[in-house]
């Protein structure tokens, strides 16, 4: 478990350091503590040995929330690639 937060925090620094847009950051730092949030449920699962069907549902809920996070990410990194290709065409 902290092998893998570890693991995502320095992912993160890593896409922090490569991109320096605040939107594409505030994105990685949304998509993280989703993550983060997925991790605390099954550390409470585990813990309270919860019913395995509520741990799916949950699971499940959790992975939906960061998929959807992931894909709206996905769109704005292509929103902004495409107007800065747009701006250097009218550069030059």
């Amino acid at each position: 478990m902290m092998m893998m937060m570890l693991m995502m925090m320095s992912f993160m620094m890593m896409t922090m350091m490569m991109m320096k847009m605040k939107v594409l950051m505030i994105m990685v730092m949304m998509t993280t503590v989703m993550v983060m949030m997925m991790m605390m449920m099954m550390m409470m699962m585990m813990m309270m040995k919860m019913k395995m069907k509520m741990m799916i549902r949950m699971l499940m809920i959790m992975i939906m929330m960061v998929t959807i996070m992931c894909v709206r990410s996905i769109r704005m990194m292509m929103m902004t690639l495409i107007r800065m290709v747009s701006m250097l065409r009218v550069m030059t």
